[in-house]
């Protein structure tokens, strides 16, 4: 195709030399990375004279002799004009002008949805042409993670869905990852990006391996903060103990504990079952206080017993600590309590936790608002997700919130007067659709 271009070049180059009035314009088309674009179209809107590209984005195209603008278009890129002024006719050598375009991609048009008293649901954005991985909050707007033309990228939307800024990333991200101090990371198979936003551009920090100890424990553990101090976690007996300590950033002191819940009768019961997996495997469970269970020799039997206490009793116990407003909560659903702290770690009060009704759903999570303001406790019923809205001075529902209309919704977040969701149609090619659903 590059020797029939040239051909063509010559061809008409020769041809305009007789042809007075005549100008050529030439230039190739491509994506802001590079790409070639093909059949894309270049005209001339004064007079009204068109052409496409060939397989190598090229173009040729033969007008008046005069001022003029060329455009040049592409579906789903924004047009782009170059103007033809009378300098440029008197500088054109071998009455020819060359005209480059780089076609910036447009921006995703989301459809929109009429929100009427009727219908509280409505689509945020449907990736007909895009992939939806994951997405977050980024101050009073939303960030998503999605994957177009080949090439995935970092989209920044506010509310009313407008595009506020658009950036290539790495390919081996796929899900945000937000820490203890509300900074964001883009999450691979095997390490995490911290991820800021400037107000025009992303930039990346070096990444972290998730197996390195810095992610371990200063990220993963922190479960809030409130600058100097951090508030971590660790589990210790089998998993069914949570610690809660705090860390100070200008002092020696590594580590103060807080808090401490530990669920006595599955603890009890892990212990048998761990050691028996030991007597089995030829240990002393008296002489021997742990051993690397995936190291010993395992039969058939054995290692169905191992996958049992790994994967299902060894389970950490789920009483989460949140901040909300000025004050710490953690949820001992253990003894059903909550136990209140100030942001310096002191123990302000014990309430009773009323709303956890284990018998007729399953929690999936307790959650905090994007503000920091409300704390809900989110069940799965029969695959319609239920938020209930707790009163963190009674310990009692206030509020229920029920997304009636997908079964198995993800990834759900509060913001304002919404409730954001991930969701996955059947007939859209098992692609993630964000929806929010206001709340009344």
């Amino acid at each position: 195709m590059r020797h029939v271009f040239f051909l063509l070049f010559t061809f008409f180059s020769f041809a305009l030399f007789a042809q007075e009035g005549k100008i050529l314009v030439s230039g190739t088309i491509t994506d802001t990375f590079g790409n070639a674009l093909v059949s894309a179209h270049v005209s001339d809107l004064s007079s009204g004279i068109t052409t496409t590209t060939d397989d190598d984005g090229n173009y040729l195209l033969v007008i008046p002799v005069k001022a003029t603008t060329i455009q040049a278009s592409y579906e789903g890129m924004k047009k782009q004009t170059h103007k033809i002024t009378g300098d440029d006719l008197k500088n054109a050598k071998l009455n020819t002008v060359f005209i480059s375009f780089s076609l910036e991609i447009k921006p995703v048009q989301l459809p929109t949805a009429l929100v009427t008293p009727e219908t509280k649901v409505e689509t945020f954005f449907d990736p007909y042409k895009a992939y939806l991985f994951d997405y977050t909050f980024l101050g009073d707007d939303l960030l998503l993670l999605v994957s177009e033309n080949h090439q995935r990228k970092l989209l920044l939307l506010d509310r009313q869905k407008e595009k506020l800024a658009e950036q290539p990333v790495s390919q081996a991200v796929f899900e945000f990852y937000s820490d203890c101090w509300d900074n964001i990371h883009l999450a691979g198979e095997d390490s995490v990006y911290q991820c800021m936003f400037d107000g025009k551009h992303f930039r990346f920090w070096d990444g972290v391996l998730k197996s390195d100890d810095r992610f371990n424990v200063l990220l993963k553990n922190c479960v809030e903060s409130a600058p100097p101090l951090s508030f971590h976690q660790r589990f210790k007996d089998h998993n069914q103990t949570v610690v809660f300590y705090l860390t100070k950033a200008d002092s020696s002191i590594s580590e103060d504990v807080i808090d401490q819940i530990t669920n006595k009768e599955t603890l009890q019961f892990n212990e048998g079952a761990y050691n028996s997996i030991l007597e089995r495997a030829g240990f002393n469970p008296d002489l021997v206080s742990s051993v690397d269970l995936n190291g010993i020799n395992q039969s058939r039997d054995l290692e169905q017993e191992i996958w049992f206490y790994q994967k299902i009793l060894s389970k950490p116990v789920y009483c989460p600590m949140k901040k909300v407003r000025d004050s710490l909560y953690v949820f001992d659903r253990i003894n059903d309590q909550i136990h209140v702290f100030n942001l310096q770690g002191q123990l302000l009060d014990k309430r009773p936790l009323k709303y956890d009704d284990r018998k007729k759903a399953h929690l999936e999570e307790i959650l905090t608002d994007h503000e920091k303001t409300r704390a809900f406790a989110r069940y799965l019923k029969s695959g319609t997700a239920v938020l209930q809205q707790i009163n963190l001075g009674s310990g009692t529902i206030s509020k229920t919130y029920t997304l009636d209309v997908h079964r198995f919704p993800e990834h759900i977040k509060v913001m304002d007067h919404y409730i954001y969701y991930l969701f996955k149609e059947i007939d859209s090619e098992d692609k993630y659709k964000l929806y929010r659903q206001r709340m009344e």
